[in-house]
């Protein structure tokens, strides 16, 4: 199976947002790895066709750092959380 992995450190998913979505409708990765999303845990963020997972970052209601797996929905995925008791880690699985 070929994966095609888009990987993208975008500092601000919001003002990336436009050419986030062209590249995700030319590209149709199956999966999306993004870093420094700033978006606030109480944001909803949807984007069509694929399955997201989010570690946000906030203090004092300031959106920093945060990153976003998202996963096609053509790929079954499963979340669950971290065997470590001190982290704030999910583990998912993709079965390939």
């Amino acid at each position: 199976m070929n994966l095609k992995i888009l990987n993208w450190n975008l500092n601000s998913i919001k003002n990336k947002l436009p050419e986030l979505q062209i590249l995700l409708a030319q590209n149709s990765p199956d999966i999306i790895l993004l870093q420094e999303t700033r978006l606030k845990p109480i944001e909803n963020f949807i984007l069509k066709n694929y399955a997201l997972f989010r570690k946000d970052l906030a203090s004092d209601s300031i959106a920093k750092g945060g990153v976003l797996i998202g996963v096609s929905n053509n790929i079954h995925t499963t979340s669950e959380p971290s065997n470590r008791p001190s982290s704030s880690s999910n583990n998912h699985k993709i079965p390939l």
